[in-house]
C-alpha cells in the first residue's frame, strides 16, 4: 500500500519538523517499537491540533492507527482510521482520503465485509481519478480477494 504524502505543503506553514516526526514514528513502528511509535504519533496529533491542520491531523491519526494495529488493538486502530478519514476529507486531500479508506477497509473486513468492499471501491475510484496505477492495482487485488470471501464472482467494482 502506498504511503501518505507527508511532505510539507504551503498549508503546513513550512514546518520541517512535521516530516521528521512522521518519519520517526513510522521508523519506530517498522522496528517493532509500537509503543514508542504510538507515543510519537500522539505527539504529532497534538502538534497538528495546535496548528489546526486537518491534513497533518489525518496523517497523525493514520500513523497512530497503524501503531495500534502493531500493539494488537484493532478497535483502537479502526477508531484512528475513522478519525483520519474525517480529517482527510476535511483537508480536501483525495490521495490521503484513499489511503485512509484502504487502511479502514483492512480493519473492518473481518466483521463488516460489505463495508470493506465499499471502502475499497471508493478508494479505487480516487486512485483512478488520480491516475495512480499502483493504487488501482492494489485496490483491484484486494477487491478480488474480498469478492471471493463474500462468495461473489462480481468483478464489476474492478472494471475499467
Amino acid at each position: 500500500m502506498p504511503g501518505p504524502d507527508v511532505t510539507p505543503s504551503s498549508g503546513d506553514r513550512g514546518e520541517p519538523s512535521t516530516l521528521f516526526v512522521t518519519l520517526a514514528a513510522m521508523l519506530r513502528g517498522a522496528l517493532g517499537d509500537h509503543d514508542q511509535a504510538a507515543a510519537v504519533a500522539v505527539e504529532m496529533r497534538s502538534a497538528a491540533e495546535d496548528m489546526a491542520d486537518d491534513r497533518q491531523l489525518a496523517i497523525a491519526h493514520l500513523v497512530l492507527g497503524m501503531e495500534r494495529l502493531g500493539q494488537g488493538d484493532p478497535a483502537g486502530a479502526q477508531s484512528c482510521f475513522e478519525d483520519a478519514l474525517v480529517m482527510a476529507r476535511a483537508a480536501g486531500n483525495s490521495e490521503l482520503v484513499a489511503m485512509c479508506l484502504v487502511a479502514l477497509s483492512a480493519t473492518v473486513e473481518e466483521r463488516e465485509l460489505p463495508r470493506a468492499i465499499g471502502l475499497l471501491g471508493e478508494s479505487r475510484e480516487i486512485f483512478v481519478a488520480a491516475g495512480d496505477v499502483r493504487g488501482v492495482e492494489y485496490a483491484d487485488q484486494r477487491l478480488a480477494r474480498l469478492d471471493v470471501r463474500a462468495g461473489t464472482d462480481d468483478t464489476e467494482a474492478s472494471g475499467p
